[in-house]
């Protein structure tokens, strides 16, 4: 079995203070030169031997360095490097857990035997076939499994890794939740573009990060206009710095319907209500805030208006 004779080179080349040529690795492993030279070039591909130059011999060790393998067995990424006759040659351990086949049932095989449905959408063959030295090319998959919609980038890099002798890595990556947020921060945006009201959001320096359509028709102000400048551009003259109420809400608070007075691209000053929240990040950090603003001027003022 494959992985038995990996093994087996391992061991014979363990407590080795020098460098051993591929006849003498075969000879102390009782396998074939040919078999020793094939899996020697799978060990030194992905890391774990050091090979040497040694005028026309090929000398190898094992190598006390964190390995290709070892790195790739920490990404949940699924990795699979082929050779030219496009056989799996190396396969990381998120790609057999993904499977639930073991290595001795992969190795050595077409990838197109394997059926995965990662692949189903696409003619892997083609692609392979089609692909080009120093060239990376990314494609997304949509999968049906269980009733449920799965998506997947996978990304083909070809390389030459001795004279002659190419190996295409296939990466893939499970982007099913990244699309889902990607989705519902599209749906929350168009809510925000479609509002009635005003909504603006600022950062924790208090520039203005976001404008929505309701805040280009109060302010007369439009987003390229105003992005990127501080919150005070909305300040009225004369009006007490409200960099306080945006200091209170990054620190956790919450301003809800408070009436203030703000100033218009035309110099005119609005009656209006503001509400504005913290905005937190994934990780639970404030980054921001989110303002909404509507306009109050038509309604009675039965209250006095506080200019922040």
């Amino acid at each position: 079995m494959p992985s038995d004779i990996i093994a087996i080179i391992q061991n014979q080349l363990k407590n080795q203070n020098k460098a051993l040529s591929i006849s003498e690795i075969a000879k102390k492993a009782n396998i074939s030169r040919f078999t020793a030279a094939r899996y020697l070039e799978l060990l030194h591909f992905s890391g774990q031997v050091k090979r040497f130059e040694v005028g026309k011999a090929k000398k190898y060790m094992l190598t006390s360095e964190l390995n290709l393998c070892s790195l790739s067995d920490l990404t949940s990424d699924l990795i699979i490097v082929l050779n030219s006759e496009f056989k799996i040659i190396y396969i990381n351990d998120a790609y057999l857990n993904f499977s639930h086949l073991s290595k001795n049932m992969v190795i050595g095989r077409r990838i197109d035997a394997l059926n995965l449905d990662v692949f189903s959408n696409l003619n892997i063959l083609d692609l392979l076939q089609n692909c080009q030295v120093g060239e990376v090319k990314n494609y997304i998959l949509e999968i049906n499994r269980n009733n449920c919609k799965y998506f997947y980038e996978l990304t083909f890099i070809k390389v030459i890794i001795t004279f002659f002798k190419t190996t295409i890595s296939i990466v893939v990556e499970d982007i099913t939740e990244k699309k889902r947020i990607d989705e519902e921060l599209k749906f929350l945006a168009t809510i925000v573009f479609c509002s009635e009201d005003a909504i603006i959001g600022v950062d924790k320096t208090f520039f203005i990060k976001s404008w929505n359509v309701r805040a280009e028709r109060l302010f007369g102000y439009t987003a390229k206009e105003v992005i990127g400048l501080p919150i005070s551009v909305l300040c009225p003259p004369k009006s007490n710095d409200f960099s306080n109420v945006f200091t209170r809400v990054i620190s956790g608070e919450s301003i809800h319907r408070q009436k203030c007075r703000r100033r218009c691209k035309d110099g005119s000053i609005v009656d209006m209500s503001q509400i504005i929240t913290p905005v937190y990040s994934q990780s639970g950090e404030i980054v921001g805030s989110s303002i909404i603003y509507r306009d109050i001027k038509n309604k009675p003022k039965s209250r006095k208006l506080l200019d922040i």
